[in-house]
């Protein structure tokens, strides 16, 4: 888990007419956390950024984050903790065609 400061990545994150991606991030922590998920094309060239508190227990998930941005065949997504804990983040690729995920867990 993530506490304030720290930060996670998420890579090998796709989005095209094969593959879609989902970001969730979960507060376990028993305070408030604000958490800011950056989304990277595979040059590292920053296309998104977004700041979120989460109330503890609280749980978001980005529905195709990169559609905006066009086809990215491997992005990667840095979660930072601004403050609160107990933060957990992942990724999920999923294939178009027969609706399978491949969970992506975050890399220290």
């Amino acid at each position: 888990m993530l506490g304030a400061t720290q930060s996670a990545w998420l890579p090998q994150l796709t989005e095209n007419a094969l593959y879609r991606t989902n970001i969730g991030i979960a507060n376990t922590g028993a305070a408030t956390a604000n958490v800011t998920m950056t989304l990277y094309d595979a040059a590292g060239n920053q296309v998104w950024s977004d700041a979120r508190d989460y109330a503890p227990g609280g749980f978001y998930q980005y529905q195709q984050p990169y559609l905006p941005f066009g086809s990215i065949a491997s992005g990667y997504a840095k979660v930072t903790v601004n403050s609160g804990s107990g933060v957990v983040a992942y990724a999920s690729v999923v294939d178009a065609n027969t609706g399978d995920p491949t969970t992506i867990t975050m890399k220290r």
